[in-house]
């Protein structure tokens, strides 16, 4: 079992065997309550997600070194330029 609590900024993890989690919980609930302490809320640990393939890679990356600036922009400079004029 992994919990997780949330102490001034910094996110405690704890490791407990299956058999002993009743008991070590326990236990350090009693403690907690002996020296006063009030519980932390207890923050969830989700494993961090990836890329589903390489192409989705390769478009996030060229997405941010292009930026939203760039492809906004270029419809307005073709216009000042003349637009689809071929002549």
């Amino acid at each position: 079992m992994t919990t997780a609590n949330l102490k001034d900024g910094v996110v405690n993890l704890t490791i407990t065997p299956a058999k002993e989690e009743n008991s070590n919980a326990a236990a350090e609930q009693k403690a907690a309550e002996a020296r006063g302490v009030t519980a932390q809320p207890e923050v969830a640990v989700d494993d961090r997600g990836g890329w589903g393939n390489k192409v989705e890679f390769i478009l996030a990356t060229v997405g941010f070194a292009v930026g939203l600036g760039n492809v906004w922009r270029f419809p307005y400079l073709c216009q000042k330029s003349g637009g689809g004029n071929c002549i």
